[in-house]
């Protein structure tokens, strides 16, 4: 998880531009929630956005959601469900604005993600639930961090080793339910 928010701090430092569009010119951005284990990550299209929360080792059963909105008549991000919101809007290759999770108001910054082969937001619904998976660039490897749920419970996920990606969609398994494989794909809004 410190390589995760390393990553991504250095990204955020260097202001990286390059872009990850998928075929219908949505964007990818990723972050941080600074002083947390969570990481966060947006697909943003003309109109629309989908945003993903994800909790790492500590947090990943109380801060692993999905909020998805038309963007507003000002390009902004805003949405929300029962205990979650996000309110964010673009300046210049970033998204700044504030996540509240259970009443605690956290503020968010995410970059465009990098133009490579991997990076960006998955996912993929399993046992009636939608499992996220983030990925960021690394040093040397690209960083995963992901959460699988079935409406009850949460559980981490964890890459395939040796990384694996298949007509664009990646292998993760889920470590805690007898190492069961998902293959991931790229969120469109």
């Amino acid at each position: 998880m410190q390589r995760l928010v390393t990553v991504l701090f250095l990204l955020t430092a260097l202001g990286c531009t390059a872009a990850t569009t998928d075929s219908t010119g949505a964007q990818a951005y990723l972050g941080v929630v600074a002083g947390t284990d969570v990481a966060v990550a947006a697909v943003v299209s003309d109109d629309r956005f989908v945003f993903y929360s994800c909790g790492g080792d500590v947090s990943y059963a109380t801060h692993s959601f999905w909020l998805a909105a038309d963007l507003d008549d000002g390009g902004a991000l805003t949405a929300s469900k029962p205990g979650r919101s996000l309110e964010a809007s673009f300046s210049g290759d970033a998204l700044v604005g504030t996540l509240e999770v259970d009443g605690v108001v956290l503020p968010v910054q995410l970059r465009r993600a990098p133009d490579d082969d991997m990076s960006g937001l998955y996912d993929v619904f399993d046992d009636g639930c939608r499992t996220g998976v983030i990925v960021a660039p690394g040093d040397g490897a690209p960083i995963i961090q992901g959460t699988w749920c079935d409406g009850e419970r949460f559980e981490q996920v964890t890459p395939a080793r040796p990384i694996v990606m298949r007509a664009g969609m990646l292998q993760v398994s889920v470590p805690a339910m007898d190492e069961r494989e998902l293959w991931v794909e790229p969120v469109t809004p």
